[in-house]
Protein backbone atom coordinates (compact mmCIF):
# COMPACT_ATOMS: atom_id res chain seq x y z
CA UNK A 1 0.00 0.00 0.00
CA UNK A 2 1.37 3.36 -1.01
CA UNK A 3 0.78 6.50 1.02
CA UNK A 4 -0.25 9.53 -1.05
CA UNK A 5 0.67 12.93 0.24
CA UNK A 6 -1.79 15.74 -0.45
CA UNK A 7 -0.92 17.96 -3.38
CA UNK A 8 0.27 21.52 -2.93
CA UNK A 9 -3.04 22.67 -4.33
CA UNK A 10 -4.99 20.74 -1.67
CA UNK A 11 -2.75 22.12 1.07
CA UNK A 12 -3.17 25.69 -0.25
CA UNK A 13 -6.97 25.37 -0.38
CA UNK A 14 -6.98 23.93 3.15
CA UNK A 15 -4.85 26.81 4.45
CA UNK A 16 -7.09 29.40 2.80
CA UNK A 17 -10.20 27.81 4.34
CA UNK A 18 -8.58 27.62 7.77
CA UNK A 19 -7.45 31.26 7.61
CA UNK A 20 -10.93 32.34 6.53
CA UNK A 21 -12.52 30.48 9.44
CA UNK A 22 -10.03 31.96 11.91
CA UNK A 23 -10.63 35.48 10.52
CA UNK A 24 -14.41 35.10 10.80
CA UNK A 25 -14.14 33.69 14.30
CA UNK A 26 -11.85 36.49 15.39
CA UNK A 27 -14.40 39.07 14.19
CA UNK A 28 -17.12 37.32 16.24
CA UNK A 29 -14.89 37.25 19.30
CA UNK A 30 -13.74 40.83 18.71
CA UNK A 31 -17.34 42.09 18.66
CA UNK A 32 -18.18 40.34 21.94
CA UNK A 33 -14.95 41.49 23.62
CA UNK A 34 -15.53 45.08 22.49
CA UNK A 35 -19.07 45.03 23.90
CA UNK A 36 -17.82 43.71 27.25
CA UNK A 37 -15.09 46.38 27.32
CA UNK A 38 -17.63 49.11 26.54
CA UNK A 39 -20.11 47.82 29.12
CA UNK A 40 -17.38 48.10 31.77
CA UNK A 41 -16.48 51.65 30.67
CA UNK A 42 -20.12 52.77 30.68
CA UNK A 43 -20.77 51.20 34.09
CA UNK A 44 -17.84 53.05 35.68
CA UNK A 45 -18.86 56.63 36.55
CA UNK A 46 -15.20 57.74 36.38
CA UNK A 47 -14.86 56.74 32.71
CA UNK A 48 -18.09 58.31 31.45
CA UNK A 49 -16.42 60.57 28.90
CA UNK A 50 -14.04 57.81 27.76
CA UNK A 51 -17.02 55.52 27.24
CA UNK A 52 -18.40 57.79 24.52
CA UNK A 53 -15.81 56.30 22.14
CA UNK A 54 -17.80 53.06 22.37
CA UNK A 55 -20.68 54.53 20.40
CA UNK A 56 -21.19 55.37 16.73
CA UNK A 57 -20.72 59.05 15.78
CA UNK A 58 -24.51 59.68 15.58
CA UNK A 59 -25.12 57.97 18.92
CA UNK A 60 -22.23 59.89 20.45
CA UNK A 61 -23.75 63.22 19.34
CA UNK A 62 -27.06 62.36 20.98
CA UNK A 63 -25.40 61.16 24.18
CA UNK A 64 -23.18 64.28 24.39
CA UNK A 65 -26.27 66.46 23.91
CA UNK A 66 -28.11 64.59 26.65
CA UNK A 67 -25.12 64.89 28.97
CA UNK A 68 -24.99 68.62 28.29
CA UNK A 69 -28.71 68.97 29.04
CA UNK A 70 -28.32 66.94 32.21
CA UNK A 71 -25.56 69.21 33.47
CA UNK A 72 -27.43 72.45 32.64
CA UNK A 73 -30.71 71.21 34.13
CA UNK A 74 -28.87 69.91 37.22
CA UNK A 75 -30.19 66.40 36.60
CA UNK A 76 -33.88 67.36 36.49
CA UNK A 77 -34.38 65.72 33.11
CA UNK A 78 -33.11 62.38 34.39
CA UNK A 79 -32.54 60.97 30.91
CA UNK A 80 -29.08 59.69 31.74
CA UNK A 81 -29.81 58.58 35.27
CA UNK A 82 -29.41 54.99 34.14
CA UNK A 83 -26.59 55.58 31.65
CA UNK A 84 -24.33 53.36 33.74
CA UNK A 85 -26.83 50.51 33.29
CA UNK A 86 -27.33 51.09 29.56
CA UNK A 87 -25.11 48.18 28.50
CA UNK A 88 -25.48 45.97 31.57
CA UNK A 89 -25.82 42.26 30.90
CA UNK A 90 -25.80 38.90 32.61
CA UNK A 91 -24.61 37.04 29.54
CA UNK A 92 -23.21 37.91 26.12
CA UNK A 93 -24.53 35.33 23.69
CA UNK A 94 -21.85 34.40 21.18
CA UNK A 95 -21.06 34.20 18.36
CA UNK A 96 -21.97 37.62 17.02
CA UNK A 97 -23.35 37.80 13.51
CA UNK A 98 -20.91 39.84 11.41
CA UNK A 99 -21.84 41.23 8.01
CA UNK A 100 -18.86 43.20 6.75
CA UNK A 101 -18.70 46.38 8.85
CA UNK A 102 -21.97 45.66 10.69
CA UNK A 103 -22.55 43.21 13.52
CA UNK A 104 -25.42 41.95 15.64
CA UNK A 105 -24.76 40.70 19.15
CA UNK A 106 -27.31 39.30 21.55
CA UNK A 107 -27.13 39.93 25.27
CA UNK A 108 -29.23 38.62 28.09
CA UNK A 109 -30.25 40.45 31.25
CA UNK A 110 -32.49 38.36 33.46
CA UNK A 111 -34.97 36.67 31.14
CA UNK A 112 -34.83 39.46 28.56
CA UNK A 113 -32.71 39.14 25.42
CA UNK A 114 -31.57 42.27 23.59
CA UNK A 115 -30.02 42.63 20.16
CA UNK A 116 -27.19 45.14 20.01
CA UNK A 117 -26.08 46.56 16.68
CA UNK A 118 -22.46 47.56 16.19
CA UNK A 119 -20.61 49.24 13.34
CA UNK A 120 -16.91 48.97 12.57
CA UNK A 121 -15.22 52.39 12.46
CA UNK A 122 -13.74 53.25 9.08
CA UNK A 123 -10.64 54.97 10.42
CA UNK A 124 -9.59 52.75 13.31
CA UNK A 125 -11.53 49.52 12.76
CA UNK A 126 -13.01 49.56 16.29
CA UNK A 127 -16.50 48.21 16.81
CA UNK A 128 -18.93 50.87 18.07
CA UNK A 129 -22.41 50.42 19.51
CA UNK A 130 -25.37 52.02 17.81
CA UNK A 131 -27.23 53.43 20.84
CA UNK A 132 -29.98 54.73 18.57
CA UNK A 133 -30.97 51.10 17.96
CA UNK A 134 -30.83 50.10 21.64
CA UNK A 135 -34.28 49.46 23.09
CA UNK A 136 -32.99 50.27 26.59
CA UNK A 137 -31.76 53.67 25.39
CA UNK A 138 -35.20 54.70 24.15
CA UNK A 139 -37.04 53.25 27.15
CA UNK A 140 -34.87 55.41 29.44
CA UNK A 141 -35.60 58.52 27.35
CA UNK A 142 -39.31 57.76 27.20
CA UNK A 143 -39.63 57.36 30.96
CA UNK A 144 -37.56 60.53 31.51
CA UNK A 145 -39.86 62.47 29.18
CA UNK A 146 -42.95 61.17 30.96
CA UNK A 147 -41.55 62.11 34.34
CA UNK A 148 -40.44 65.58 33.24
Amino acid sequence: MRCHWPSYRTIAIGLICACTLVACNSDDDEVAMRYIECAELVADKDTRLDSLDCFTPKSKQILVGLMREESTSKGRIGALGTYRKLLSYDEVITPAEVYGSLAMLRTKKGRRQTTVYLERGEEDGKWRIDAIELIRFWSVLTSAAEDY
